[in-house]
């Protein structure tokens, strides 16, 4: 059974082979972008910035590597634009606060200070006020 079949079984509350597995094709099945540097790390993938699939929850993108390594049976769709109103392309280079190097969108626009605080302007644009704080600690 492949994985399509496997999900419209599921889907339709009919016997599969195997529970489908889902990790991050969703918001509400997503995996923080740390814990996914870790879990590439413990699969003894090469080290790479893990692409934001969700900056409000700050949710690493899982890619095909991860996909078939564990045998996920779903890939996530995104919407072209986050809660933050900008779309989620022309990738630059980012850190978490613990280090984690992840790949964030163009217009994900911040600004850190010292006290372990970074603030983020909804569509890039920082002639208005900011709408979102991560603190330090709460990713």
């Amino acid at each position: 059974m492949n994985s399509r079949e496997r999900v419209r079984k599921a889907i339709n509350h009919q016997e599969t082979d195997c529970i489908p597995l889902d990790l991050g094709s969703t918001l509400v099945t997503g995996i923080q972008a740390s814990t996914y540097a870790k879990l590439r790390q413990a699969l003894g993938l090469k080290d790479k910035s893990v692409r934001i699939a969700d900056p409000f929850q700050m949710l690493g993108e899982v890619d095909l590597e991860v996909i078939e390594e564990l045998g996920i049976d779903t890939i996530g769709l995104w919407l072209p634009t986050n809660v933050f109103g900008f779309k989620n392309e022309n990738w630059k280079p980012w850190k978490l606060f613990d280090g984690t190097k992840v790949l964030v969108p163009e217009k994900f626009t911040t600004k850190r200070y010292d006290e372990g605080i970074i603030y983020l302007y909804p569509k890039g644009d920082r002639s208005v006020h900011p709408c979102a704080k991560m603190s330090q600690g709460s990713q």
